[in-house]
């Protein structure tokens, strides 16, 4: 590397914005690494079953399956405001029924993020009628995994 080469790239500086979005993008990547869900399985989209939740306009929730009952079922919630920090997601029994777990009668709902980690178990009529309460991040998404 020539000294010029040196000087310019120790000007360059992360700002604390460049390094929270660089982090950012790391974090995402890893999760489409370690859950290939994400890559090579199914999308359900749950906006139409959560038209009654506030921000409706300013959140997206989704989740990822695989189509097998066996395979890793992820519930991804979006913020597109910083000032949503917590919602409630319901699943629909279509969906419960699409991702293979219409027979189930409890859920357990599972952070996958690693900042912190949280584990429930719901009832499968709570999942429909109430919601799953989605505490998002800093950068305005969580993912949990259902088993």
């Amino acid at each position: 590397m020539s000294r010029r080469s040196i000087l310019e790239f120790q000007r360059f500086r992360f700002s604390s914005t460049n390094f929270s979005n660089r982090k950012t993008c790391s974090d995402l990547l890893h999760l489409a690494q370690a859950y290939p869900v994400f890559a090579n399985g199914y999308l359900y989209d749950l906006m139409w079953v959560n038209e009654d939740i506030p921000n409706r306009d300013r959140i997206f929730a989704f989740l990822r399956y695989g189509g097998t009952e066996y395979e890793e079922v992820l519930l991804v919630a979006a913020s597109f405001d910083d000032s949503v920090k917590e919602t409630k997601i319901k699943i629909s029994e279509h969906a419960m029924q699409t991702i293979g777990f219409g027979t189930k009668k409890r859920i357990t709902v599972k952070n996958i993020q690693s900042e912190q980690t949280f584990s429930e178990t719901l009832l499968f009529s709570q999942m429909v009628s109430v919601g799953i309460r989605v505490t998002l991040n800093q950068t305005g998404y969580k993912v949990y995994s259902l088993l």
